[in-house]
């Protein structure tokens, strides 16, 4: 059965819980097991970002109206390489969970030789890194920095909002 198709004070299964994660009501707080056995407060605070349930203990099983999503703060951060034999940079954005939509990180490279590349980098729902090749740097450059020129689009999805992290560790990104 979906999340949508319980009532309140009906108990949640696993897959209620996934489906939930799924439509964007609850953020994942970790793989969440397939499975139609109902859940206990322990295993929904394991699972899902929820609020406090002080009426239930751990071992307790919830209902419905137990959990309410609690919205979890995803820090975004920027990563770029220094530009190959044609000037093109690799630019990465790393999300600190996966995030429940596809956004948009506007960013700005900024190599030693004081080339400047401007464009963005999609993080797809359901990731938690996205890349883009940003081209025009001079051969070879060093990557100096790497700044957001906006606001991450949107700022907000679900039970998640998006905020800005940091520069990671450049030139030395992972990649996706």
């Amino acid at each position: 059965m979906s999340w949508a198709g319980l009532a309140n004070n009906q108990t949640v299964s696993f897959n209620n819980l996934q489906d939930a994660v799924d439509n964007s009501i609850f953020t994942s707080a970790s793989a969440i097991p397939a499975s139609n056995e109902q859940i206990t407060k322990a295993d929904a605070n394991l699972y899902v970002y929820v609020q406090a349930i002080p009426s239930k203990s751990n071992s307790q099983l919830v209902v419905k109206s137990d959990l309410v999503s609690s919205t979890v703060t995803v820090f975004i951060s920027i990563c770029g390489t220094n530009a190959d034999g044609n000037g093109d940079v690799n630019v990465y954005a790393y999300s600190s969970v996966a995030v429940n939509t596809s956004i948009n990180v506007p960013v700005k490279w900024t190599g030693d030789l004081a080339s400047e590349l401007i464009g963005s980098i999609t993080i797809s729902s359901g990731q938690s890194c996205g890349s883009s090749t940003l081209g025009g740097a001079n051969i070879g450059e060093n990557y100096s920095s790497m700044n957001f020129t906006g606001d991450i689009s949107p700022t907000s999805y679900g039970a998640q909002d998006y905020e800005t992290g940091s520069d990671v560790d450049s030139p030395n990104c992972t990649t996706c």
